[in-house]
């Protein structure tokens, strides 16, 4: 049991942040996609 713990908390331990800096790549991305002009300008003819 303690063991099977340990295990889960190492686990735990690398993916979270692996998916916060996940989550931050994917914020970046959607941020410069927004602030490109094509896209904006694709928004905004429609």
């Amino acid at each position: 049991m303690f063991i099977r713990l340990t295990q889960l908390n190492f686990i735990n331990c690398i993916s979270l942040p692996l998916t916060a800096h996940w989550k931050q790549d994917v914020d970046v991305s959607i941020n410069s996609m927004l602030a490109s002009p094509k896209y904006n300008n694709a928004i905004l003819s429609n």
